[in-house]
C-alpha cells in the first residue's frame, strides 16, 4: 500500500503498485531493506525517485509476524540543500578572513591592504564594483568628510557616483549612530538617492559601516 504522499514522491499510483514486486517500485529496495535483523532501523541517503534525486530520511519497522515492513520516507532534500548552502557560506567567510590576515601580514602599505581586502570582498560576494572610504567628521559640524582608500570595478571609476553616494549618505540620518547596512535599490525609491537610481538603473548598492569600538571609521560600498 502507498499513501498519497508516497504516490507523489515515487510517481506511481497505488492501484498500479498493488501486487507488483517491491523491486519494481523501489529500484534500490535491497539497499533500503538490507539484511539487518533489527525490528526497527533509520538512516538517510540519496534515492532516485520519479526520475529525480531526493535526499531521504528512511525509517523501517518490521511487522511482528516477520511477514512485512512499514517504510516511512521523509523527503529532506530542501533541508539538506539549505545546510549545504550554510556550510558553503561558512567556508567562504573563513576563506575571506584568512585572506584578510594574509593581506595584513604581507601588504607593504595601508593602500595595498585596503585594495586587497576590497578585491577579496567584491570577489566573494560577486559585486561588480566597490569602494572603501574612511570617514572623518568635521570639527564644527556633524558632516562627514570621506577619503577614498580603494576602489574596484567600472562603476567606482565613474567620476559622479562616489561623490553622489557620499553626499546622499552624509545627508541621510543613517550614518549617525546606525550599525546596520544600508541597502539602496531603484525598487525602493528614496528622495536622497533619486539621482543615483535614475543615472544607474537596475543598480543595487549596499553600504556597510566600518566600526571600531562603536565609532564610525568609514564605509564599505558594494
Amino acid at each position: 500500500d502507498l499513501n498519497p504522499a508516497a504516490e507523489q514522491l515515487i510517481g506511481i499510483p497505488t492501484h498500479r503498485a498493488y501486487g507488483n514486486s517491491v523491486e519494481t517500485i523501489l529500484t534500490n529496495w535491497n539497499s533500503i531493506s538490507g539484511s539487518n535483523d533489527a525490528k526497527e532501523k533509520e538512516f538517510r541517503g540519496s534515492i532516485n525517485l520519479n526520475n529525480q534525486w531526493h535526499h531521504i530520511s528512511v525509517r523501517i519497522n518490521k511487522f511482528d509476524d516477520e511477514r512485512g515492513k512499514v517504510i516511512i520516507l521523509r523527503d529532506i532534500t530542501d533541508r539538506k540543500d539549505t545546510n549545504e548552502m550554510r556550510q558553503r557560506a561558512r567556508e567562504e567567510v573563513f576563506n575571506l578572513l584568512r585572506s584578510f590576515f594574509k593581506s595584513a601580514n604581507t601588504s607593504q602599505s595601508s593602500s595595498d591592504f585596503f585594495r586587497d581586502v576590497l578585491f577579496q570582498i567584491a570577489y566573494t560576494f560577486r559585486a561588480e564594483s566597490g569602494a572603501i572610504c574612511l570617514a572623518e567628521v568635521h570639527p564644527n559640524s556633524k558632516k562627514f568628510k570621506f577619503s577614498l582608500m580603494a576602489k574596484y570595478g567600472a562603476l567606482a571609476e565613474d567620476n559622479d557616483i562616489l561623490p553622489k553616494m557620499h553626499e546622499a549618505v552624509d545627508a541621510s540620518k543613517w550614518i549617525h549612530g546606525n550599525k546596520e547596512p544600508l541597502i539602496i535599490s531603484d525598487e525602493l525609491p528614496n528622495p536622497l538617492y533619486d539621482k543615483i537610481a535614475q543615472q544607474f538603473g537596475n543598480l543595487s548598492i549596499a553600504v556597510f559601516p566600518l566600526l571600531n569600538n562603536e565609532q564610525l571609521m568609514g564605509v564599505l560600498m558594494l
